[in-house]
């Protein structure tokens, strides 16, 4: 099973109704079809924007309706609201987890496995990080180097977790993260360049420099002659 919420308060509220009617069919269904187990594939994301340097596990703080940064110096608009697609992946967690739970009828109950994949690459892949590998054939290697870090999973690791979870377990909602390769964003830039045949960015973009990038984008929306161009 999988859900598709947005990553941009545009839309947020449409993504997440679409995604809760979809979790109540699927319940539905696997109900009326006698479906013994769901295994769902939700995201390290439900545990929302983690402090810098955090070890996510699966009983990790749930930050996922937290605001993830607050606007420049507090002077250009409100805070950030939380990210659509960190709420709809909890949300969807707790919609699973209670509707599988058939409201105390065991006859009505579902068994339930969620699967939380870290940044996951494919070999047919086209998008996330897999379309880093267009972009630096297009630039030739000369696109800026990401700051920051994920654990990095390959999807065929990720289907034998799926499998796995078909029948391992006792089904009563657990949930596994699953990574990879812990490494930092630039060191699997510079992995995907060598194999493409492409130089790798020599350095990262500092942090710092983005978020004040951003920042002064999203303070241009609240000027309304730069809004309408």
């Amino acid at each position: 099973v999988l859900s598709a919420p947005g990553f941009q308060p545009e839309g947020a509220t449409e993504h997440k109704r679409l995604n809760r009617e979809a979790m109540v069919n699927v319940l539905h269904a696997a109900k009326v079809r006698g479906v013994r187990r769901i295994v769902y594939c939700s995201s390290w994301s439900a545990y929302g924007r983690q402090p810098d340097g955090t070890d996510v596990h699966e009983r990790s703080e749930n930050l996922a309706g937290e605001n993830v940064e607050a606007a420049l110096c507090g002077l250009c608009g409100a805070a950030n609201p939380p990210v659509p697609y960190f709420e709809c992946k909890r949300d969807l967690e707790t919609q699973l987890e209670d509707g599988a739970a058939g409201g105390g009828d065991a006859s009505c109950q579902v068994e339930v496995v969620i699967i939380q994949p870290c940044s996951v690459f494919g070999r047919y892949g086209d998008t996330g990080w897999c379309t880093i590998f267009g972009k630096l054939l297009d630039s030739n290697g000369r696109m800026p180097g990401l700051p920051g870090a994920s654990s990095f999973c390959d999807v065929q690791d990720l289907a034998g977790a799926f499998v796995a979870a078909a029948h391992a377990g006792a089904g009563a909602a657990e949930r596994y993260i699953i990574g990879g390769t812990n490494a930092s964003n630039l060191h699997m830039q510079a992995e995907m360049a060598n194999l493409v045949g492409v130089p790798p960015p020599a350095r990262a973009t500092p942090e710092g420099l983005l978020r004040g990038l951003a920042a002064w984008n999203e303070a241009l929306l609240y000027v309304p002659y730069l809004r309408g161009l």
